[in-house]
């Protein structure tokens, strides 16, 4: 089991991924969010882009799904999302699969010019899509800049995402990886 703020921050990222705020995920909220991302990142409806997008996105669905409900179901509650990420969190290699790959996938999507970091203008543009209000967006994208350069690098994004599902410091600035917890 996960601790009491781990579980906090798990929480939060269940809410945003809740897209229609109803109290579960389905495949619709995930639908819901990639169609935003990409709208936001301007990805054209029916291009070869657009499909990708979709595939990864969606795959993260599935592997949420699966791990929740191996014998089926459609719905993922909090206390099944909570407990399907503990156990991808204790898994070095579903942690790997799961969680850094679509990080990466995340950072490649935001780093809309191509120069292999996240701008601030990138990240809240994307961070948006989820329902974030702009001062949390802002507040963010001040902590996760982690050596306040302006950008989001890939290391740092990394460094962040680990803090975020594996730190139990209630001030590692990965904790904002999703906004205020």
């Amino acid at each position: 089991m996960v601790s009491d703020l781990r579980r906090r921050k798990i929480t939060r990222l269940f809410h945003l991924w809740d897209y229609n705020h109803d109290g579960v995920l389905e495949r619709t909220d995930y639908e819901q969010a990639a169609q935003g991302i990409a709208s936001v990142l301007g990805i054209p409806a029916g291009s070869a882009e657009m499909d990708t997008h979709m595939t990864a996105y969606m795959a993260g669905w599935e592997q949420l799904r699966q791990v929740a409900h191996p014998n089926g179901g459609d719905l993922v509650t909090l206390d099944e999302f909570v407990a399907a990420t503990s156990q991808i969190l204790a898994d070095p290699v579903g942690f790997e699969t799961i969680t850094m790959n679509s990080a990466r996938n995340s950072i490649r999507l935001m780093d809309l010019d191509g120069d292999g970091r996240i701008a601030r203008t990138e990240y809240l543009g994307v961070v948006m899509a989820y329902n974030m209000t702009n001062d949390e967006a802002e507040e963010a994208f001040r902590q996760l800049d982690r050596n306040g350069d302006g950008f989001i690098t890939q290391e740092e994004s990394v460094e962040n995402t680990v803090e975020f599902f594996m730190s139990d410091d209630p001030h590692a600035r990965g904790n904002w990886l999703f906004g205020p917890f």
